[in-house]
């Protein structure tokens, strides 16, 4: 029941409230793992989306597409290092990821035109609030390798006891699992993207990264890995992370989304091939 125009308020008011100016975290990447996030929703069907209801679906949206609201261009280290207001309020835990889950409600709450909460119950309310701030949180990489490791003992658990994901009781613990990683790794799906597209986004993180590097110095902070403009090498950087990161994650998902093996992970080994041969 969800109003088509309280919809369509609530994007703008969170497109506005992205930073246009930022390399890398602006409203075009939010709207990049909006789309990414979908498409691994839609190659899902009839598989684990089994275990996600519609409130677990409709939460997992609206986190995609605020997961980066208002992100200052700098990363949590940045934060922390610089002492900022953001750190000292989050007190230097996910402090990034935490403001984002927090201007998502304030934008949807605090807007009486863009409440997309206006059509659900209380407790549904509540619930999507509740599953979009996990989501969001979840997005900062000091989660990645548990979030990783949780999703396939769970894979692998599931296969000794010979149970298929259609057949599986939906459980909060399991839906909330499989939203959050599935979030992140839209979020991480640069290199899942043609060469050219992967290619493009590499050096936008980048020259954002620069860009934190020329305001560590200028305030004499520590600089922050990847950052270093006189160090950091784009292919090596990005030969590394899809060899240790995005592939060993994409092939967890493969694991439970099948069409991942034919049509991801060849995108991943194409670019990783082009990053190697750049080194």
């Amino acid at each position: 029941n969800l109003n088509h125009i309280t919809l369509v308020n609530f994007l703008r008011r969170v497109e506005s409230e992205y930073n246009a100016s930022n390399k890398y975290h602006n409203n075009i990447h939010a709207a990049d793992v909006l789309q990414t996030l979908h498409s691994l929703l839609s190659m899902a069907v009839d598989g684990i989306t089994s275990v996600l209801s519609k409130i677990d679906v409709f939460s997992l949206l609206l986190a995609a597409v605020s997961h980066d609201i208002a992100h200052p261009g700098t990363n949590n280290l940045y934060q922390v290092h610089a002492l900022t207001d953001l750190a000292v309020i989050y007190n230097d835990k996910s402090v990034l990821e935490n403001m984002h889950a927090s201007k998502a409600s304030q934008v949807i709450l605090g807007t009486s035109n863009a409440n997309v909460f206006e059509s659900l119950s209380p407790k549904d309310s509540a619930l999507v609030r509740t599953r979009m701030i996990q989501a969001i949180l979840n997005t900062d990489m000091s989660h990645h390798f548990a979030s990783v490791s949780f999703v396939d003992d769970l894979v692998s658990q599931l296969k000794e006891e010979g149970v298929d994901w259609s057949d599986i009781e939906r459980t909060d613990d399991i839906a909330n699992s499989i939203s959050n990683f599935m979030l992140h790794l839209a979020d991480i799906s640069n290199p899942t993207k043609t060469s050219e597209l992967a290619i493009y986004w590499a050096e936008c993180a980048l020259s954002e990264f620069f860009v934190q590097d020329d305001m560590e110095i200028e305030k004499n902070l520590p600089i922050s890995p990847l950052c270093d403009r006189n160090e950091t090498n784009l292919a090596s950087s990005q030969r590394d992370f899809i060899t240790f990161v995005v592939r060993p994650s994409f092939d967890v998902l493969g694991k439970i989304i099948p069409r991942v093996y034919d049509e991801v992970l060849p995108l991943i080994d194409a670019n990783l091939k082009y990053w190697e041969s750049q080194c």
